[in-house]
């Protein structure tokens, strides 16, 4: 229960910031807020019988272009960590920050053809098959990744699923 409950409150503010990110991207490009909310409605008209509190994640993976414009909200939105420890034989003193370079990279159009644009189409399969897997890691790589990713990632997409299903960003 002890962390079930740290899951929920050490992701709120990150999932929330994310979920606030990708309602101003969707404002500020209502083409892919189009394409959204009609993959939402079509999702909705094929499951009539799911309630909210039934999304799952089997039922929410359905949603690939909701995956892709999640995955491109994270991608611009850049992120630092930080953490005491002994790296290969070097220790990195309490206090110090060690960051990977993650909006360096997320905007580096070596990777990321026009970085500076929202295409969440840069997440369909075949792209991301395509790229190498550390040019994107919002939750961490490795053993270092975020145990709850799974969680916050279902919370982002069944909220964004209903608010787009009520609502349109402006």
């Amino acid at each position: 229960m002890g962390q079930a409950f740290i899951f929920l409150l050490a992701g709120y503010e990150t999932t929330s910031s994310t979920l606030a990110f990708a309602a101003y991207l969707l404002a500020i490009h209502q083409d892919c807020q189009e394409k959204l909310q009609r993959e939402v409605d079509e999702f909705y008209a094929r499951h009539v019988h799911i309630f909210t509190a039934l999304l799952s994640q089997l039922s929410v993976q359905e949603l690939q272009y909701l995956d892709m414009v999640i995955s491109e909200t994270l991608r611009m939105l850049a992120c630092d960590a930080a953490k005491d420890w002994n790296v290969n034989g070097h220790f990195i003193p309490a206090g110090a920050t060690v960051a990977i370079p993650a909006g360096y990279i997320y905007y580096d159009p070596e990777y990321w053809p026009e970085p500076e644009k929202f295409l969440p189409k840069r997440f369909t399969a075949k792209a991301k098959s395509q790229r190498h897997p550390f040019t994107y890691f919002p939750f961490g790589a490795g053993p270092w990744s975020c145990i709850a990713m799974r969680l916050a990632l279902l919370e982002e997409k069944i909220a964004m699923i209903q608010a787009v299903q009520k609502f349109t960003f402006q």
